[in-house]
């Protein structure tokens, strides 16, 4: 039939898990953007960067320049969410996230291309 999970089990497949990373390299974070990769000018948009409930810190870098900003995750949650109050063309861009356990940081995403469309000038 299938794998059926207990509670009891639980634990022992998040300490799978956790010891499993401390040996390989950690697996790669996903990222995406909401509501989508092509803003108009002067609009929001959130950046998600998820990975696993380990992460302590996520980070979010944009290619081509040593910017980045980092959000602490003390409730041990899968996801960050990295929000752009209003989007212009220095916005637009390559981004990718990492995330840092106890031992090391992560590798980082695929890249994320934001488009910003129109100009107010």
């Amino acid at each position: 039939a299938g794998i059926r999970l207990t509670r009891p089990s639980l634990p022992a497949l998040c300490l799978s898990r956790a010891l499993h990373a401390q040996h390989g390299v950690l697996p790669r974070p996903s990222i995406w953007a909401e509501p989508g990769p092509v803003i108009p000018w002067g609009q929001p948009v959130n950046i998600v960067c998820q990975g696993p409930a380990e992460s302590a810190t996520f980070r979010l870098e944009k290619k081509g320049t040593s910017s980045y900003k980092d959000e602490e995750n003390p409730g041990q949650e899968t996801q960050a969410r990295f929000t752009i109050a209003k989007v212009d063309e220095d916005t637009a861009g390559l981004y990718h996230c990492r995330y840092h356990t106890y031992a090391s940081w992560s590798e980082p995403s695929e890249d994320l291309k934001l488009e910003v469309t129109g100009e107010d000038r």
